[in-house]
């Protein structure tokens, strides 16, 4: 069984994956912002647990527009996925 954000759209609208998804937020003041962007290990929450619900945390935040994932020539292993910010504050 792999990945699939879908899965877990349901798990983020709890008060546990809203405080993952806020964690990412966080994250995304103190280590995207000041280098303009950053691997996919360096967002996730520092909640301990199921490493895909980190991972869905981390899409959430794609999905609301607050990052956007950079395309690279060959898909890379989740964990050296690269984001930027997105059109969202």
């Amino acid at each position: 069984m792999s990945y699939v954000y879908e899965d877990f759209r349901e798990w983020l609208s709890t008060t546990e994956g809203a405080k993952a998804t806020g964690e990412v937020l966080r994250n995304i003041e103190t280590k995207l912002d000041p280098a303009g962007c950053a691997m996919m290990a360096a967002l996730l929450p520092h909640s301990t647990g199921d490493s895909w619900r980190m991972l869905a945390a981390v899409d959430r935040c794609v999905e609301m527009g607050v990052l956007r994932e950079v395309q690279q020539a060959r898909e890379p292993a989740g964990q050296y996925r690269i984001f930027i910010r997105g059109h969202r504050p």
